[in-house]
């Protein structure tokens, strides 16, 4: 059942992300009642091979899930709006409220946040991308730095390592120590 609360979506509630310093390089969490995605891509040119990731996580830094897949490309611009609407599609299964979207590809920030048709050359993954976010209650693009983007980059690079995978609620087990330093997660 989708759910514009994040409460009910967060099934290891006992875990709590504090809020970053100012500053620091680190992922901040979204406002409660809401949602927030990173994605990221991987591109090897050479082959036309590219590597995607996903993770959504509540304000308290729970992920509500995590995706990673590996497809054709035929630049990193379309890697990377690949892998927002990688995220995009799997989130709009379980929700539907407000939902932040980060990347850390100015390119496709900029996309994604002009109003009309897109120009780029893959145009059609921005479109794609545009229709999914009419499914969600409200949708913020923010363009954050590599640094505040770690967590996704890791499950990218999980999918060039072990194919593809998706998780509800949890990341996979070569990433979950990311999550833990990423967020200053504490057991309360």
């Amino acid at each position: 059942e989708k759910t514009g609360h994040t409460e009910s979506m967060s099934v290891h509630a006992e875990k709590i992300c504090k809020p970053a310093v100012p500053g620091t390089n680190q992922w901040t969490p979204p406002p409660r009642q809401s949602a927030k995605l990173n994605s990221d891509a991987a591109f090897l040119p050479e082959i036309a091979r590219a590597w995607g990731g996903a993770v959504a996580r509540d304000h308290k830094g729970t992920p509500f899930l995590s995706v990673a897949a590996n497809y054709i490309s035929v630049g990193g611009g379309e890697a990377e709006a690949s892998a927002v609407l990688l995220g995009l599609d799997e989130m709009s299964k379980y929700f539907d409220g407000h939902l932040i979207v980060e990347t850390d590809c100015a390119t496709v920030g900029h996309e994604l946040q002009r109003e009309g048709r897109s120009r780029s050359p893959w145009c059609g993954v921005i479109t794609d991308i545009k229709e999914r976010m009419r499914h969600f209650a409200s949708v913020q693009i923010s363009i954050v730095k590599r640094n505040h983007n770690k967590l996704a980059h890791e499950i990218a690079a999980t999918a060039r390592e072990y194919g593809n995978h998706f998780f509800l609620a949890e990341v996979h087990d070569n990433v979950r120590q990311r999550i833990l330093s990423e967020c200053n997660t504490t057991i309360t």
